[in-house]
C-alpha cells in the first residue's frame, strides 16, 4: 500500500522535501455526476507546465480527512517522490461507502470527477493522467479506468475486492 496496511510490515521511508511556497497544497473542488460536492487536494511542481499528473486514491471505505490529504502530499514519501520528479500529485477522496450496499456509485462518482477536474486544470497535461491507489482506492482506480482510460492505473491489492 501508499504506507502500509497497519497489519504487517510497513514501509517507511522519508518524505522528499519540496519547498512548500513554491509548491503549496491547493484545494480541488469538483463537482460528481449527481450533483455531489467533490474536494481534493494537490501539489503541482514549480512552473507552468504542462505536467503529467496523478491522481492517488487513498484506501479504505471513508472520506479523507482534509489534514490527512495533505499531510500525504507533504510528508507521504510516494507523493513527494512523484512531485520532485515533476507530476502534479492530487491526493483524492470520496464519500463513504454505503455499508448496505458496496456498490452504488457515488465514491467512483466522485473520483471521476476528481479525474477530469485534474484533466482540464490548465498546467495539466490531459493526456497523462494516472490513477494511482491501493486497496478501496485500488478498486476505485480500476472502477473509473474502465470507463475513462487514464494514461496509466497502479493498483495494489485487495483492489478487487469491490470491483
Amino acid at each position: 500500500g501508499l504506507t502500509g496496511d497497519g497489519v504487517g510490515e510497513v514501509f517507511r521511508a522519508e518524505p522528499v522535501v519540496v519547498d512548500p511556497v513554491r509548491s503549496p497544497v491547493q484545494p480541488l473542488q469538483a463537482r460528481a455526476a449527481d450533483g455531489a460536492a467533490v474536494e481534493a487536494s494537490y501539489r503541482k511542481p514549480p512552473g507552468r507546465g504542462p505536467f503529467p499528473a496523478v491522481v492517488l486514491i487513498h484506501g479504505g471505505l471513508q472520506t479523507q480527512r482534509r489534514e490527512k490529504r495533505e499531510w500525504f502530499l507533504t510528508r507521504g514519501p510516494v507523493h513527494t517522490r512523484l512531485l520532485a520528479a515533476g507530476y502534479v500529485v492530487v491526493q483524492a477522496t470520496f464519500r463513504d461507502y454505503d455499508p448496505n450496499d458496496l456498490l452504488r456509485p457515488g465514491p467512483a462518482q466522485d473520483v471521476e470527477a476528481i479525474y477530469e477536474s485534474v484533466r482540464a486544470l490548465g498546467f495539466v497535461d490531459a493526456a497523462s493522467v494516472a490513477l494511482f491507489g491501493g486497496s478501496g482506492g485500488g478498486s476505485l482506480a480500476l472502477e473509473v479506468a474502465v470507463r475513462h482510460r487514464p494514461s496509466a492505473v497502479i493498483a495494489g491489492e485487495p483492489a478487487t475486492i469491490l470491483f
